[in-house]
């Protein structure tokens, strides 16, 4: 990846974690913002050492910077396609709350709560996020299960969205080549399985 592409991703991932050009040049110890500005334009090339120090600042993996994980940049937004070799690493969003869940076509969507960066998960990487909204492309139908019990029975997305508007909370997910695992919780472990070709992340200031 050129180094052009390279500062395309810092400046994204510095703008998606609230991070003014003045506050991550004096985390990575540079005298004034000019260095890094040279760094974002695509002017100057960084060492692998300094990789390192922008992904330890931005909370990523390293490959993330680089591009070696299937994400691809477009605005606000950051897309995660699963159709690669080497699988994506999500942002962390654990024990944030769901507060609309909606179909499109093949995409599902959630949003996530308004307050969203009260949560640990959040309040440290993404601090100026208010919300999130999340677009699974589907290439097949979701699966979406609930405990009942000691087993898991299906319902529908209608179901769903009841137990959204009841305090429907994401824990976490497993990722497999083009499949999602999500796990959820409403009183009771909600399982949903999606079999997706790309997820969308938009992080809403």
């Amino acid at each position: 990846m050129d180094r052009k592409e390279v500062g395309l991703r810092i400046k994204a991932l510095r703008k998606a974690r609230g991070l003014s050009q003045s506050e991550l040049a004096r985390r990575m110890g540079y005298k004034d913002h000019s260095t890094l500005a040279k760094v974002e334009t695509g002017v100057n090339d960084i060492t692998i050492e300094t990789l390192y120090r922008y992904a330890e600042e931005l909370g990523v993996e390293a490959s993330h910077i680089l591009g070696e994980d299937s994400v691809a940049f477009d605005g606000d937004k950051t897309i995660y396609r699963l159709d690669g070799a080497m699988l994506p690493t999500f942002p962390v969003i654990y024990d944030c709350a769901i507060r609309e869940i909606s179909m499109s076509g093949r995409n599902l969507f959630f949003v996530f709560e308004s307050d969203i960066n009260k949560r640990e998960s959040i309040k440290d990487t993404y601090p100026t996020a208010k919300s999130l909204k999340v677009r699974y492309r589907l290439n097949d139908e979701a699966k979406i299960m609930v405990a009942k019990g000691k087993e898991l029975h299906p319902i529908s997305l209608e179901e769903l969205n009841k137990l959204c508007a009841k305090g429907l909370t994401y824990l976490y997910e497993n990722v497999g080549y083009k499949d999602l695992i999500l796990q959820l919780w409403c009183g009771s472990i909600v399982v949903v399985e999606l079999p997706v070709t790309e997820v969308e992340y938009q992080w809403i200031q």
